[in-house]
């Protein structure tokens, strides 16, 4: 299992219980032998494992883009005159697809801020050693997960959060 209990069960509930802004959690990280990735792949593997949670979560994202327009006037929209209430039952779907897409979004944005224990920073460093530059990874082999940790809620608190806040936004309309 990756549920942490501090990052998935304990501050989200405390989160939730002071009524905040937003929820906020992690899971454990899932296990990765980077050295035997980087023996078979190259820093190219380990480029494309570090960024495949992001590429997921795009992934899904532009899915969840598509469905949604398919129930919504596209292919499937008669899909929903079976139903006792079918205006109802629609737009339950689509708010749960156009949830699904924001969270996707915020997910991946975020994922790629390049501040550890984030997969931007290994991105980053990984691309780095693709092209024989070892500077990002000397720096983010430095930085303790906690700082960066840190940086990240002062980054999510204050007027900075426009760093997460304008590509979401930016990505959102472009997939509607």
């Amino acid at each position: 299992l990756h549920i942490d209990l501090v990052g998935s069960i304990l501050l989200p509930a405390l989160l939730f219980l002071v009524n905040a802004p937003f929820l906020f959690g992690w899971a454990k990280p899932v296990p990765v032998r980077m050295d035997r990735v980087i023996y078979r792949g190259g820093y190219f593997g380990a480029f494309a494992v570090s960024i495949a949670g992001v590429a997921y979560n795009f992934a899904l994202a532009i899915l969840t883009a598509l469905l949604i327009y398919a129930f919504n006037g596209g292919i499937l929209a008669g899909f929903f005159e079976y139903f006792s209430n079918p205006n109802f039952v629609a737009l339950l779907v689509i708010y749960f697809f156009l949830q699904l897409l924001i969270y996707n979004v915020v997910l991946a944005v975020f994922n790629l801020i390049p501040i550890p224990p984030l997969d931007g920073s290994n991105v980053l460093a990984y691309l780095g050693l693709m092209f024989r530059n070892d500077f990002f990874a000397r720096l983010f082999e430095r930085v303790p997960p906690m700082v960066g940790m840190v940086v990240l809620m002062i980054i999510l608190s204050t007027p900075l959060s426009s760093i997460i806040s304008v590509p979401v936004q930016t990505i959102i309309n472009l997939l509607l």
